[in-house]
C-alpha cells in the first residue's frame, strides 16, 4: 500500500530535485518567500526543512532568505522556541526540532525587507529611489519603473521638489509552514494578534482534495478584507504548466480555496494591494506565505 508519507516524501523530493535542472516554460513569480519541509507528516523528533526566495516556480530557490533574526517553531502547547537555520547563497536549510507528538508551525518570523521613501509630488504619490552611492553611476530604470502610468512611476530622489511631503515604507516577510508529528492539534494555529497571520480553520496538515482549506487573514488582529490570495502547486517543472488558484478574504477575513490536484502549494498574500495613485502608500507593507499539502 503506498502511504501518506510516502506520497508526500515522493512529491518534495520532485520539488527539490527540479531545483537542479531548470524550469519549463509558464508565467513566472516575483522573488516570493518560502519555506517547506521534507515531509507534512514526519515520523521522528525532527524535520529537515529548506527555505529561500523563488521566482520562477513555488519551491525551486533562488536565492536564500536573509536578514538577522531567528526562525520560530511553534510547539503543540503554543510555546515558541527560536531555531538558527544555515543559510547558504541558494537556500536556507533547518533542522527543525519536534520532541513531543502534535503539531509545530515553523516560521521565519517578521522579518523586514526593503526600506524605503514616497513622496508626494504634484498630488501624486511616488516612490523615492535613492540616490546611487558615492562615485557610483546611476542605473538604468528597470521597464515597471517607467512613467507610462501618468507620472505614478518611481522618481529619483534629487528631482524630489523642495518642501515636499515624504513618507518612510518598510516591507516585511514572513514564510510559514505546519507539520505534525502524530495526529494534528491545534495548539500551534492560534494568531498572537500581531502584523500580518494567516489562522487556519481547516487545519493545514488535515487538507483534502474533497473539502478545500478555509482560512482567515488577520492584520494586528483585525480581519482583512478584500485580500487576494494565490495558492501555486509545486512539482510541475516537466508539466508545462503552472497551477494558480486565487480567493479572495469576505468581510471577516476569511477565503477558501479549492483544488482539482493533490500535491504541495504555496499560498501567497500581500497586505495591503496596491493603493491608487492618488492614494498615500502605507508606512508598513508585508508579504506572507504558507506551505502546505493537499492530500487524495
Amino acid at each position: 500500500m503506498i502511504t501518506r508519507d510516502l506520497i508526500v516524501k515522493s512529491a518534495i523530493a520532485a520539488l527539490l530535485t527540479a531545483a537542479a535542472v531548470g524550469f519549463a516554460a509558464g508565467p513566472a513569480l516575483a522573488h516570493t518567500p518560502y519555506i517547506v519541509p521534507v515531509t507534512f507528516a514526519p515520523d521522528r523528533d525532527w524535520v529537515g526543512v529548506q527555505g529561500g526566495m523563488s521566482e520562477e516556480a513555488a519551491f525551486v530557490p533562488d536565492f536564500a532568505i536573509r536578514g538577522a533574526g531567528d526562525w520560530v517553531v511553534t510547539g503543540p502547547d503554543g510555546v515558541q522556541t527560536r531555531a538558527a537555520p544555515t543559510t547558504l547563497k541558494s537556500a536556507n536549510m533547518l533542522d527543525a526540532a519536534l520532541p513531543t507528538e502534535g503539531t509545530y508551525r515553523i516560521s521565519t518570523g517578521e522579518r523586514p525587507g526593503r526600506a524605503g521613501k514616497a513622496a508626494k509630488v504634484g498630488g501624486v504619490w511616488r516612490a523615492v529611489r535613492p540616490a546611487p552611492a558615492a562615485g557610483a553611476p546611476a542605473g538604468p530604470a528597470r521597464p515597471m519603473e517607467d512613467d507610462a502610468g501618468g507620472g505614478a512611476g518611481p522618481i529619483n530622489a534629487v528631482d524630489v521638489p523642495a518642501g515636499a511631503e515624504i513618507m518612510d515604507t518598510q516591507s516585511y516577510l514572513i514564510a510559514e509552514t505546519y507539520v505534525s508529528r502524530g495526529a494534528p492539534t491545534p495548539g500551534a494555529l492560534k494568531p498572537v494578534g500581531r502584523g500580518l497571520e494567516l489562522e487556519p480553520i481547516t487545519h493545514p496538515n488535515e487538507i483534502y482534495l474533497d473539502d478545500g482549506f478555509t482560512f482567515r487573514v488577520t492584520v494586528d488582529g483585525k480581519p482583512a478584507s478584500g485580500l487576494r490570495v494565490t495558492a501555486y502547486r509545486g512539482g510541475e517543472t516537466y508539466d508545462g504548466e503552472r497551477t494558480a488558484i486565487e480567493a479572495t478574504t469576505d468581510a471577516d477575513g476569511k477565503a477558501s480555496l479549492g483544488f482539482a490536484k493533490a500535491g504541495a502549494y504555496l499560498l501567497e498574500t500581500h497586505y495591503p494591494d496596491a493603493p491608487p495613485a492618488s492614494a498615500a502608500p502605507a508606512s508598513k507593507t508585508w508579504v506572507y506565505t504558507l506551505s502546505f499539502e493537499v492530500t487524495p
